[in-house]
């Protein structure tokens, strides 16, 4: 294998003559061939159009133009609303396998014009409903780290395109975990930008993901590759009435930064959940880095316990997302979900069905317990610069074997073996940083929460870790 590039590494490369946009595609679309088979991450591959887009920003450099700072750098985009024009676009679903759409999402429009070349969509489990990357159209995406366990979801595809070295880096969305999970399970940078950092311009629906909050981020190897990324997807969108201005400065800047002098709040507690003694160890030896970093570790914990009636709301904002979708999809595209019940997944179908019942008050109301927990991690945060906590409870596992205990101590059923869904809640800035390997040779994560819009905070802290605790070199080799 030949050695593994980040996006930052190419994008030099490229702009300084050592290599070509055509040259990376065709190295890139090489190790796809070999590697996809053994993976499944990818459900689309877009040779010829890749290729393509080499040539012309290669046509256009010798003009002497400048193309953007990611110039001929391969990435990969999740199949679920990272829409790429004239392209194949399934949403993990059997009746959308040919449904092609006829606009660009913006973030897929900034990467282009930065001069990223879209390789290929990843896959995703149906609409993004579950923790595992599974579908009716091309099956399961398997964890580079270990292919009988699971790379999580639902962002799995992207994420395991990624550990395994097919592309550098990878377009994820999250709903309540679906960057953080697959970061965590296969040892990559996962970022959950602040709410309206990255423009959804949702039509026929701008205001559609108030609750739970969503939002796209980066999947990378190292923390600077995930804030080019952010750099380039970021800003304001005139179809978002969310978005958020542009960031003073650049947040590239921000990976080396350092700790020196901040306080660093751990909360060993956060949602009750018993965690697995390994994940625990792992998350202590990266507050150790930290430490030597020059932060302080404090340990903290957040005023707020009623962690099931939370996951409820949640739910309800889940719910009514899932019957809105189909409702406009059905309007945008013609296709009924409710008219492929048989091939849809039942979890879907009884989503729609349950969000079609619930009521406007009950959909407001749910925003005041949301709030108490806004509030009350709103107040930490006043008192600590960042909140670590562990991204999931258990290692990776295999799909149908989801852990439903921890050393005898039951884990919550609602929300199973996560601790990334509650900030789907808040829209604070959160990463989930590789904290190490167990014994087993598999990932771990933290989670490094950040006050609201301080994504530079969340990326200081991770560059601290990666310099710390360097993850690069636990990779497997494909």
């Amino acid at each position: 294998m030949k050695e593994y590039k980040s996006a930052v590494r190419i994008a030099k490369d490229i702009a300084e003559g050592r290599t070509t946009p055509s040259e990376v595609i065709e190295s890139t679309l090489s190790r796809i061939e070999k590697v996809n088979p053994k993976i499944n991450a990818f459900i689309t591959i877009l040779e010829e159009e890749s290729r393509e887009s080499a040539q012309i920003l290669e046509s256009r450099m010798e003009r002497g133009e400048f193309i953007g700072p990611s110039a001929g750098v391969p990435i990969a985009v999740k199949d679920l609303f990272a829409f790429k024009k004239g392209i194949i676009h399934t949403f993990g679903s059997v009746p959308f396998s040919n449904y092609v759409p006829d606009r660009d999402a913006p973030l897929v429009e900034r990467l282009e014009k930065a001069g990223a070349i879209v390789v290929g969509k990843t896959n995703t489990p149906e609409f993004g409903h579950k923790g595992i990357t599974h579908n009716e159209i091309i099956g399961r995406t398997a964890n580079p780290f270990d292919i009988e366990v699971t790379p999580g979801g639902s962002s799995g595809g992207s994420a395991a395109a990624v550990a395994s070295g097919m592309v550098p880096w990878a377009q994820g969305s999250d709903h309540a975990g679906s960057i953080r999970v697959p970061a965590c399970m296969c040892n990559l940078y996962g970022h959950f930008p602040s709410v309206g950092r990255v423009p959804h311009a949702m039509y026929p629906d701008a205001f559609k993901y108030h609750l739970p909050y969503a939002a796209s981020g980066p999947l990378t190897r190292t923390v600077e590759d995930a804030a080019m990324m952010l750099d380039v997807i970021s800003g304001p969108h005139p179809e978002d009435p969310d978005s958020l201005p542009m960031f003073e400065g650049d947040y590239i800047s921000s990976v080396g930064k350092g700790v020196e002098g901040m306080k660093i709040g751990y909360d060993p507690t956060f949602l009750d959940k018993p965690i697995e003694d390994e994940v625990v160890q792992k998350i202590e030896d990266a507050l150790d880095g930290l430490q030597e970093a020059g932060a302080e570790i404090v340990y903290t914990e957040i005023e707020f316990s009623e962690w099931n009636e939370l996951h409820e709301v949640l739910m309800i904002g889940l719910e009514i997302v899932y019957a809105e979708t189909a409702h406009n999809l059905k309007i945008i595209t013609g296709i009924d979900l409710m008219e492929h019940q048989d091939s849809v997944s039942s979890i879907i179908i009884g989503r729609i069905k349950s969000g079609r019942l619930r009521g406007a008050l009950e959909y407001r109301l749910a925003n005041n317990l949301r709030t108490e927990f806004y509030v009350s991690l709103s107040r930490l945060l006043e008192s600590v610069d960042a909140l670590a906590i562990p991204t999931m409870a258990v290692p990776p596992h295999p799909d149908a074997e989801i852990p439903t205990e921890i050393g005898g101590v039951p884990i919550p059923a609602k929300h199973g073996t996560s601790l990334a869904w509650p900030f789907n809640l808040t829209g604070n800035p959160v990463a989930s940083v590789p904290s190490g390997l167990t014994k087993r040779g598999l990932p771990t994560g933290i989670q490094i929460v950040g006050p609201r819009f301080r994504d530079d905070i969340v990326l200081s802290v991770a560059g601290a870790l990666e310099e710390t605790r360097p993850w690069v070199q636990n990779y497997p080799k494909w």
